[in-house]
């Protein structure tokens, strides 16, 4: 455990130069909009009751929201009658909610063509529908079917497309998940990884030939772009994030848009997570379960590609991002440029509690690494290191090298969710991206000589005659886990089971205390719940030497109170 003080629609794809500003903003005016929007990353679940509760709080309740699916995006109906069910579970009237015909193409689970919707985005009657409504959803699939669904082929709004709009001014809120979040922004992302924007986006040219490997897959994909609905006019969106190591990717699109270089910040919003967005106060929630890393491009720049190599293999790199990664209960002002905490959140910086020096990682622009992790113990939170560095590269061992830097600024803000798990959120950590290549060397012969053990098991025929059941927990086991803790109860015998609770691992009771008012929450009796004087050690912060407990174990009284028992 962790013990902390406090302190007091044009689709196209990049050119290779990042000097010419991506697309111009779809709407001029968003001071009267009313409305907010709930944007998740994508892989929202059906016990997600924070996003669910959100949304419908801001629809107007669960008895008087009226809310419209959009389908659009997806290749069947399967996403929106599953998201209609599930706003069905959390009290709204299946009567206001309606899976709205939009879509530009057919879905593969019905009968019906779904492709004839195209032509009634027009019509009066479906946009009177949604004028009706309180909340619109957007579905995940592909974000370029919603565009080309909602705008006529001239690139303009269509009738539907422009209802939405006037509910959302008037006061609608507008979620989406995936690619239901990708299309808020104005400038939209469409395709790409990291490698990918990164290699072919900022004037690399020499190095569109490798991307393939010895297999003839693709290993990476050049960036592209698209003109979005602009619902969110205070920077792009990314959705994803950290699942898919979105990281670069974003910081390529928002360097390339210059307003959103200068004036905004960019966001790359987690799986089962949202960012909600308060237009009157300014201000954006996290929500969910991840969270939601903030990119601040304002003093970004390439970095000059006259050291590398060679003119011919000359690549550019990025410089001075200012990467932030917000949890959960977590506030951006987005005006403002500015964030705000929870109060039992404790700041890091001067109460590090870690120290070592931490290895280079090769997984924070993958899907194989976790950024949010990687920055909070291997650099913020730990006090031997001023930076720490990872790496991408291709087959060919072309790649980047990315630095992540404390500045004066940089700080942490640390707490303890439920089931004990450490909760941070991160601001002001400097990024640098420099191209690297990497020369792989072929593998070497190794030979290892191994001892045979000496450990041998003793047989125990006691085995054979057990009737009782274990239930192994692999850590920070939450409070809200109802499931691990009614099977254990229900193993146990019930609510009349008899408990008896084993400290000796802990350094104090506080954990013993916990499981058991857990155990009362979940509806036993406190009088059938008993800390056992099992110890081999003092515990911090009690009179009682609990070390003397160590001769229990062989105390004839405790053998017996322990015989009583139905669990342990």
């Amino acid at each position: 455990m962790k013990k902390k003080l406090v302190s007091c629609l044009i689709s196209f794809t990049l050119l290779s130069s990042l000097s010419t500003p991506l697309l111009a903003k779809a709407q001029d005016n968003t001071q009267d909009i009313k409305g907010n929007l709930v944007i998740a990353g994508g892989g929202v679940g059906t016990s997600n009751h924070d996003i669910y509760e959100k949304f419908l709080s801001l629809a107007g309740g669960k008895e008087k929201a009226k809310i419209g699916i959009i389908p659009a995006a997806s290749t069947t109906l399967q996403s929106s009658e599953k998201f209609k069910k599930d706003l069905v579970k959390y009290g709204v009237n299946s009567d206001s909610i309606q899976i709205l015909p939009v879509s530009n193409h057919d879905f593969s689970d019905t009968q019906r063509d779904e492709s004839t919707w195209k032509s009634q985005v027009n019509d009066k009657k479906l946009s009177g529908t949604i004028k009706g409504l309180t909340a619109v959803w957007f579905v995940g699939g592909d974000q370029t079917k919603i565009v080309d669904s909602l705008r006529q082929n001239n690139g303009s709004d269509s009738e539907a497309l422009k209802a939405i709009w006037d509910i959302y001014r008037k006061g609608a809120v507008i979620g989406g998940t995936s690619a239901g979040a990708a299309i808020m922004s104005d400038v939209m992302i469409t395709g790409g990884d990291s490698l990918g924007a990164l290699k072919e986006s900022i004037g690399n040219k020499a190095n569109k030939h490798v991307n393939e490997g010895e297999d003839g897959k693709k290993e990476y994909e050049p960036l592209s772009v698209q003109k979005g609905l602009g619902f969110f006019q205070h920077g792009i969106i990314d959705q994803h994030m950290d699942e898919r190591a979105r990281l670069g990717r974003l910081a390529v699109a928002a360097y390339n848009s210059e307003r959103d270089k200068e004036q905004n910040f960019a966001y790359g919003v987690d799986e089962d997570t949202a960012m909600v967005v308060n237009n009157k106060d300014q201000k954006i929630e996290v929500v969910g379960r991840s969270g939601v890393a903030v990119l601040d491009m304002s003093k970004a720049k390439l970095k000059s590609a006259s050291s590398f190599v060679s003119k011919q293999k000359a690549r550019s790199g990025l410089e001075n991002i200012k990467v932030s990664y917000l949890s959960p209960g977590d506030k951006i002002n987005y005006h403002l440029k500015s964030f705000e905490f929870p109060k039992d959140k404790v700041e890091t910086k001067g109460f590090e509690y870690y120290s070592f020096n931490a290895l280079p990682a090769t997984g924070v622009f993958t899907p194989y690494g976790r950024l949010k992790a990687y920055l909070s113990y291997s650099l913020v939170d730990n006090e031997s290191m001023k930076s720490a560095n990872s790496y991408v590269y291709d087959s060919q061992g072309w790649g980047y090298e990315i630095a992540f830097r404390k500045n004066s600024d940089t700080n942490g803000y640390w707490r303890y969710t439920d089931g004990q798990k450490d909760d941070y959120s991160i601001v002001n950590v400097g990024m640098d991206i420099t191209p690297k290549t990497v020369k792989f060397q072929p593998d070497k012969e190794t030979s290892l000589t191994y001892k045979k053990s000496t450990f041998s098991p003793s047989e125990s025929p006691v085995y054979d005659s057990i009737k009782g059941k274990l239930l192994i927990a692999g850590g920070a086991l939450g409070s809200s886990n109802s499931s691990v803790y009614n099977k254990f109860i229900n193993l146990a015998g019930g609510k009349q089971a008899k408990i008896g609770i084993v400290p000796a691992a802990s350094t104090k009771f506080d954990s013993s205390s916990h499981f058991k008012e857990d155990l009362i929450k979940y509806g036993m009796k406190a009088e059938n719940i008993e800390v056992l004087p099992i110890s081999n050690h003092d515990f911090k912060g009690t009179s009682e030497n609990e070390s003397n407990w160590k001769a229990n174990m062989n105390s004839d009284k405790l053998a017996q109170k322990v015989k009583g028992l139905t669990g342990i």
